[in-house]
């Protein structure tokens, strides 16, 4: 394993770990998972974290972090419907509802719906504590991800489970969503 998976099991991966069991998911070295071993948690997060801040390809991900190539690309983010799967694979969108939804359909739809309100409640936050995040003018495109990231990651460093948005002393409307 990577020294920055070795590095990543510091401090907040524990809490991780355990937020991952409370919902089900599997964090376990050793688990079963279509036919070979589960990726333990740890090295996930390194591999995600590792693709977020280089530009390496998936077969250099994968030869880093001694993983299958199709292991090391097998993450997905979700959609509304307004996105078409077909064109990219890699954005994951609730089946149109034709009212011939199969029950299989039906959790899959669920489980994105949930998925992206975590999402969304998460910026929220962001926009709650970082005002600039509410109103970026600026047409940049890499200047605007570098504002966006820069706000999750502050907000990640400086917030505690004390911390209150200044608009809502009462308590943020969004703490019940677990993702703090």
């Amino acid at each position: 394993m990577s020294t920055l998976s070795t590095a990543i099991s510091a401090s907040p991966l524990p809490s991780l770990t355990t937020l991952l069991r409370s919902w089900g998911i599997r964090v376990s070295k050793g688990d079963q998972h279509d036919g070979g071993l589960e990726i333990p948690v740890r090295q996930k997060v390194a591999l995600f974290l590792w693709y977020m801040a280089n530009q390496n390809s998936f077969r250099e991900m994968s030869d880093k972090f001694n993983v299958s190539q199709s292991s090391a690309h097998r993450y997905m983010l979700l959609g509304d419907s307004a996105y078409i799967s077909r064109d990219h694979t890699f954005i994951v969108t609730p089946k149109r509802d034709n009212g011939a939804l199969t029950l299989q359909d039906q959790q899959r739809n669920t489980n994105i719906c949930r998925g992206r309100v975590v999402v969304e409640q998460a910026f929220g936050r962001v926009k709650c504590k970082w005002r600039r995040m509410r109103d970026l003018q600026n047409t940049r495109l890499d200047v605007v991800v570098m504002l966006i990231m820069s706000a999750c990651m502050l907000h990640n460093l400086c917030t505690g489970p004390a911390d209150m948005c200044q608009e809502h002393p009462a308590g943020c409307p969004r703490h019940e969503d677990e993702n703090i």
